[in-house]
């Protein structure tokens, strides 16, 4: 059985705004597929994604279709605060990931947490029906 995610790469990485048009317009950033690792065990496939910049709420995470959709806002700055400059070692972007799930995944089961810029999502593997056949 296949335990494999197909990543289905929805944005290409752009050159990133100045630092005020990035500041002054939401709009402006570019798109990037971001970077991820994909792991499994017998019990469920672990996908672990860089989102550099992002705030929890600002992730939309759901399945549809066999499908995992990501879709994240990169904040330029903590909310609240006015940042007259900042240095940044990450190309600002926006982030947009899909990944075509095995037939064996449980969306119903699906977890995830966002923590140091880190998504963590586990996908639980349905494990198949195991049927003992009398002889006779």
């Amino acid at each position: 059985m296949n335990h494999e995610l197909v990543h289905n790469g929805s944005g290409a990485a752009c050159s990133a705004p100045n630092q005020t048009e990035a500041r002054t317009a939401r709009r402006k950033l570019p798109v990037a597929s971001p970077r991820f690792r994909s792991t499994g065990t017998p019990e469920a496939l672990l996908l672990t994604i860089e989102l550099p910049g992002v705030a929890p709420e600002a992730v939309s995470l759901y399945v549809e279709d066999g499908v995992l959709h990501l879709d994240a806002q990169q904040s330029l700055a903590p909310a609240g605060q006015d940042v007259l400059r900042q240095a940044l070692e990450f190309q600002l972007a926006d982030f947009k990931g899909r990944w075509r799930l095995p037939e064996n995944v449980d969306p119903d089961g699906v977890t995830s947490a966002l923590r140091h810029g880190v998504l963590s999502v586990r996908l639980p593997l349905r494990q198949p029906a195991r049927r003992t056949i009398a002889v006779g």
